[in-house]
């Protein structure tokens, strides 16, 4: 058994025109200035940010002496703000939404006139957020849910402008769940990407496909957002490439669930094989076996505006036929003998259970804390034709534990103070395919140990096993645990914030 530890360790500190939200805080800002009627800047006016995503209601600061204002470490959601200085009217606009990392700028006027006056700003929400350099793409959970794509992450670079996933293209789920990494612009997604849940890394830390490789998959019925930046990331970032946060449901003050189911298969399918095709040698097309997607999850409070909770388990998965490969009939032998009633086919398929609980210690300091268990298998791997399923492989990740936790603490209009930590223990088992591993020559001696990769010169056919350089077997076991810390202390002020903060970051590996 070979084993290898990685940490890191880097410390941030940025001075910024206005405080860009992390990927570490999984939050959103609103921001402005405000003015009187005649156009002066106002001081001293109260600014309040109420909505149902947020625990504690409502969060407030006051403008400063240029009448700027900024409000930070916001849920995900949509906001009513609310301006009110005295001896002028109180204004309120409603109907702000804010995404993860964006700065959603609202300004407003006051005019001289009575408390007890209120004027409602209603309509759209502002949608450019001029305050952040960032690019980025925000999927939210209604463009999730009526977008028809597959329900992974590789499937989301479709709808990215300049994105690929480096692999084959999902289409509508047909994919599956596999390891796949986003690409932007030409930079390689497998080593530049990095991937995080809630702000905390999910990647394996090792190896040089470290970015793009993971033993944990999204949960989509637990997810609120994916966020998904693409270029001018902030200090925090380590590569170049691709940023992605899951951002996941926190529950609420009133109880809401959600059941989702999906299947099909190859008889709700179609094919262009036509005639044509046929007469030049196509004898097969691309077909499904099956894809399948159930799941159940539901949320609420535990205690109204004091302690919330969200839980989730899905199961889903997806298999596809190779044309013109079948399973071998005669295993352990130097022949290769297609079982034409058992066509090839690969597939990954998973299941999660999640359960996520957020509760307001105090006025002002909220921690949340989340456990998933997931158990995933890249099932019928590392095989094309014109090769035979026993030269793949199983990839068997049996469980998958994450945990995490994270608190917040805005301790005053200006100061804010976060941390976090996350432990993932996930080893996965790797296996012969295509029956390998179920025969046996003895009691203590398993085929796929001693049997003999052949390559069909004629028709460049690969069968018996797995070859991989000298390592006819290539299989054992990977192991992508990891623990991760991170804190930081930010200072906002109405136009400018200062950042400092760290970030810990161990792995380890091992294979065989």
């Amino acid at each position: 058994m070979h084993r290898q530890t990685t940490a890191a360790l880097s410390l941030t500190a940025a001075l910024l025109l206005v405080p860009a939200p992390s990927r570490a805080q999984a939050t959103g800002s609103i921001a402005g200035v405000v003015k009187d009627t005649s156009g002066a800047v106002l001081p001293g006016v109260t600014v309040e940010a109420a909505s149902p995503a947020l625990i504690e209601k409502v969060r407030s600061v006051t403008s400063d002496r240029q009448g700027n204002y900024k409000i930070v470490d916001l849920r995900a959601g949509t906001y009513t703000v609310t301006f009110t200085l005295s001896g002028f009217s109180t204004v309120r606009r409603e109907g702000v939404d804010v995404g993860t990392g964006v700065t959603a700028t609202v300004n407003a006027e006051l005019k001289v006139g009575a408390l007890e006056e209120t004027v409602t700003v209603t309509g759209a929400s502002p949608v450019v957020d001029v305050q952040n350099t960032r690019t980025q793409a925000i999927l939210n959970r209604e463009t999730l849910d009526t977008l028809p794509t597959g329900r992974s992450y590789g499937g989301y670079a479709a709808l990215i402008v300049g994105a690929s996933t480096g692999a084959t293209q999902d289409v509508g789920g047909n994919f599956g769940e596999n390891v796949s990494a986003i690409d932007i612009h030409g930079t390689r997604g497998q080593v530049a990407q990095k991937l995080f849940y809630d702000g905390m890394s999910i990647s394996v830390l090792t190896g040089d496909t470290a970015a793009g490789s993971r033993l944990f998959f999204v949960n989509q019925l637990v997810t609120q957002e994916m966020v998904i930046e693409t270029g001018s990331m902030t200090a925090e970032a380590t590569t170049g490439g691709v940023q992605s946060n899951i951002v996941p449901k926190d529950g609420g003050n009133t109880f809401t669930g959600v059941m989702a189911g999906a299947y099909a298969n190859n008889h709700l399918q179609s094919n262009n094989l036509t005639d044509t095709l046929i007469a030049r040698g196509v004898t097969a097309a691309a077909t499904i076996k099956q894809i399948y997607d159930f799941g159940v999850a539901w949320g609420g409070p535990i205690r109204q505006d004091k302690a919330w909770f969200f839980t989730g388990t899905r199961y889903w998965g997806a298999e596809n036929y190779i044309p013109g490969t079948y399973f071998n009939k005669t295993l352990g032998t130097l022949t290769y003998t297609p079982d034409l009633g058992r066509p090839a086919y690969v597939g990954p398929h998973d299941k999660d259970v999640m359960g996520r609980l957020t509760v307001q210690l105090t006025p002002k300091q909220k921690i949340s804390t989340t456990t998933s268990v997931q158990f995933n298998c890249m099932c019928n791997g590392g095989f094309s034709s014109p090769s035979a399923p026993e030269t793949g492989y199983h990839i068997k990740a049996e469980p998958v534990v994450l945990s995490m936790g994270t608190w917040s603490y805005p301790s005053t209009n200006r100061l804010l103070f976060q941390a976090g930590g996350a432990f993932m223990y996930g080893k996965a088992r790797i296996t012969p395919a295509g029956g390998l591993d179920e025969i046996s020559f003895g009691p203590f001696e398993r085929l796929s140990l001693t049997a003999i990769p052949v390559t069909e010169l004629s028709t460049g056919l690969n069968y018996g096993a797995r070859a991989v350089g000298l390592d006819v077997t290539d299989y054992g076991e990977l192991n992508g645990s990891q623990v991760n810390f991170r804190g930081s202390v930010s200072y906002v002020t109405g136009s400018h914030a200062a950042k400092l903060g760290f970030t810990l970051l161990r792995g380890l590996a091992g294979d065989r």
